[in-house]
């Protein structure tokens, strides 16, 4: 296993955003790029808010939410089956800390 993971490159640049979404936004659920290798993201603001639901499918069946909680988060790898979406329902900004590993030689799946 060492000299398989010696040999291949999974990530070959990283991206770390304090996002904002703004009150009252949804985001469809949706796959991200094919660059974008994982993610970790952390919840950061408000106390209270929805957290991250993934999906089974792209029609949000099997839908579970990973609850909200300050200073804790999730990560996950991209694959083409990884739904996920998120909103804002509070009346004030929502903040998470998103750290990405990208690998830019892959453009699409």
């Amino acid at each position: 296993i060492e000299s398989l993971l010696s040999e291949t490159i999974l990530f070959d640049e990283v991206k770390a955003v304090l996002q904002r979404t703004p009150a009252g936004m949804t985001y469809p659920i949706h796959t991200d790029t094919a660059s974008k290798v994982g993610t970790f993201l952390i919840y950061v603001d408000p106390v209270s808010s929805s957290g991250t639901k993934f999906y089974q499918t792209s029609d949000g069946d099997g839908m579970w939410e990973h609850p909200w909680t300050i200073n804790k988060g999730y990560f996950f790898l991209r694959t083409d089956r990884s739904f996920h979406s998120f909103d804002n329902s509070q009346t004030r900004n929502r903040w998470v800390f998103m750290y990405n590993l990208l690998n830019k030689s892959i453009q699409t799946v």
